[in-house]
């Protein structure tokens, strides 16, 4: 009896067949990874959260360990004490963390983490569309607060360099001020010529006299 083996291009489709078999989970992230984020009901964010207030994103900043640290200025507070400035570490292997972009404007609903401000989507902060849908909600059940004043740096400032006034700014001064007020090696010179001038004559007229007695 002759045994068929079968060609190779046969055995390729088969191993095709087996590999199709896989599921694909086992070779695509878990659900569990992803972030997945109920609607957001803005009456129980608000309810949730420590902290509400509006912010604009003035920093970003690299960081080992985080995607990025954000800085965000304080503009308008609903809720809880922010202060002037609030800072997030950005996410690392939690997906539903917040990506701040720089210079936008948002609606933070969050809470103080060790210092740092702690907050996700699906804490209902936004920016955009969203965010004004917030603030409409906001302005409608609760009351603002204007954004803590930034703290007086602690730097003095640098002592200016004592300035002069100019000789040309007193023209007359240098006019009529008398010769040794100008300077102390200035004189005037004409006051000793006088004497210079009379002291030869008077030895002249002692010579010309003729002596008594001769």
């Amino acid at each position: 009896m002759t045994r068929v083996h079968p060609a190779p291009w046969a055995r390729l489709g088969v191993l095709g067949s087996l590999l199709a078999a896989i599921p694909t989970a086992a070779v695509l992230p878990s659900e569990a990874q992803a972030c997945s984020c109920e609607a957001v009901d803005l009456e129980r964010s608000f309810a949730a959260s420590e902290l509400v207030f509006e912010a604009d994103v003035v920093a970003l900043v690299e960081r080992p360990g985080h995607e990025l640290r954000a800085t965000l200025a304080v503009t308008r507070v609903w809720k809880g004490e922010p202060g002037a400035r609030i800072v997030y570490d950005g996410p690392d292997d939690n997906t539903c963390g917040m990506n701040f972009a720089d210079g936008l404007h948002y609606v933070v609903y969050g809470s103080h983490d060790r210092g740092l401000l702690s907050t996700s989507y699906c804490n209902g902060t936004s920016t955009g569309e969203p965010s004004r849908t917030a603030i409409a909600w906001l302005e409608e059940h609760a009351t603002p607060r204007a954004a803590p004043a930034e703290p007086p740096s602690t730097h003095a400032p640098a002592a200016s360099a004592p300035t002069f006034a100019s000789p040309s700014a007193f023209p007359d001064a240098e006019r009529t001020a008398p010769a040794r007020a100008r300077g102390c090696a200035a004189t005037d010179t004409r006051a000793p010529l006088a004497p210079l001038l009379v002291l030869p004559l008077f030895g002249a007229r002692r010579r010309a006299r003729p002596t008594r007695g001769k």
